[in-house]
């Protein structure tokens, strides 16, 4: 069985020992202490003591200074959600349908249906606005965030 150091994740050191104290007893895991540094923690790393011969100075992970100073973890970031809408060109209005063209039932129908097009609309891709009476192709696409989709959800 190999022999392991365990070492300060702060300053590399290896002279470290466990903090005893009564919550031991209670079978509370024991903190490490760096006796160079003064940096404690519940888990410190180990290597082989083989390999100790040079330590290496900085690790590819660091640990994050909050951690290192005993602070709690940052407040994550709100990300916040955005939707696409579709907009009439001319008027600006978000009222706007697809126009379907053909007859349902028919034959291109099931042929669509069962074919490798399967959900594709066989129209010509027409829109249609309800406020101003545009139709065309060029449909305008807008982004918005959720608080503006949620207001004009409320209109």
């Amino acid at each position: 069985m190999e022999e392991r150091l365990t070492f300060c994740p702060r300053c590399k050191s290896v002279n470290v020992t466990r903090e005893i104290d009564a919550s031991l007893a209670l079978g509370v895991p024991q903190k490490w202490l760096c006796n160079d540094c003064g940096f404690s923690n519940f888990v410190f790393p180990e290597m082989q003591k083989e390999n100790n011969k040079k330590m290496p100075k900085k690790s590819k992970i660091q640990t994050p200074d909050w951690v290192l100073k005993g602070d709690k973890p940052p407040a994550k970031k709100k990300v916040e959600k955005t939707f696409k809408i579709r907009e009439c060109p001319k008027c600006k209005s978000d009222n706007v349908i697809v126009v379907l063209t053909g007859e349902e039932g028919s034959d291109e129908d099931e042929l669509l249906a069962t074919s490798s097009k399967r959900g594709q609309s066989k129209g010509k891709g027409e829109w249609e606005c309800r406020k101003c009476g545009w139709k065309g192709q060029d449909i305008a696409e807008k982004e918005i965030s959720e608080d503006e989709f949620l207001k004009r959800a409320g209109e």
